[in-house]
């Protein structure tokens, strides 16, 4: 009976040890959390060409997520918007949006946000720079998202488009064969992070802000690079 009950004991422990195993990867992913997160680094990717997935965005609790970064191997862009991964490739001159079930960022800035608190923003604010001195001025406490839904004049936004089996070793290997597109009369959501003191992980060097552009008919999307925001447009941040 004892020794019965001893084998009872070990084949009960195994099947224990074999249940934690089997989903491993959630049990390794960070933990969920409405701070702003990162996995992997702008600069590990510009400078020692770590290119590959850092992470697999299955493994995060997709409920409410928003985050930013390029998918892996440099071939596109990532934006996520309320746990919806879309990613925009180059298609000879125009670009491709599509929803994806998972994508693996080289690097990934995200955050799960149930709520935001919507703050105005005033008419004589139409650039990325203007953008920058508002959210500046009220803080700079901790890196935060934020979101801008409004009409702009004119924007460029750029997607990166590395050629299959290209070798990163500098930021100019790694946006070769980016692309520009212009974009001009739509309505737009911004999705952006801030952050002082991330430079070269999440937020480019000379920059407190990060910021991807996705049109309203979902067709434009990309890094934006310079903007004409017109008058009216609405802010949200992270609560």
């Amino acid at each position: 009976m004892k020794k019965y009950l001893l084998l009872s004991l070990s084949i009960a422990a195994m099947s224990c040890g074999n249940e934690q195993s089997v989903d491993d990867k959630k049990n390794n992913a960070p933990p969920s959390t409405n701070e702003v997160q990162h996995i992997g680094a702008m600069r590990d990717v510009m400078h020692k060409g770590l290119i590959s997935g850092a992470v697999s965005l299955d493994t995060l609790e997709r409920k409410h997520i928003y985050g930013l970064g390029p998918t892996e191997q440099l071939a596109g862009e990532l934006m996520v918007i309320d746990g919806k991964y879309y990613v925009a490739n180059v298609a000879g001159d125009s670009i491709a949006v599509s929803l994806a079930d998972n994508a693996k960022p080289p690097f990934f800035v995200y955050a799960n946000i149930n709520e935001w608190q919507e703050q105005p923003l005033p008419d004589s604010i139409h650039t990325i720079a203007q953008l920058e001195q508002h959210l500046d001025a009220m803080t700079k406490d901790k890196a935060f998202f934020f979101k801008v839904n409004g009409t702009i004049d004119s924007a460029t936004i750029h997607n990166v488009n590395l050629s299959a089996g290209s070798e990163v070793h500098s930021p100019d290997d790694a946006h070769k064969d980016l692309k520009r597109f212009s974009v001009g009369n739509e309505e737009v959501m911004l999705l952006g992070v801030y952050s002082t003191t991330h430079q070269g992980v999440f937020i480019h060097h000379d920059a407190h802000t990060h910021i991807h552009l996705m049109s309203s008919d979902h067709t434009n999307m990309g890094h934006l690079d310079k903007i004409w925001l017109k008058s009216g447009a609405k802010l949200y941040l992270q609560n």
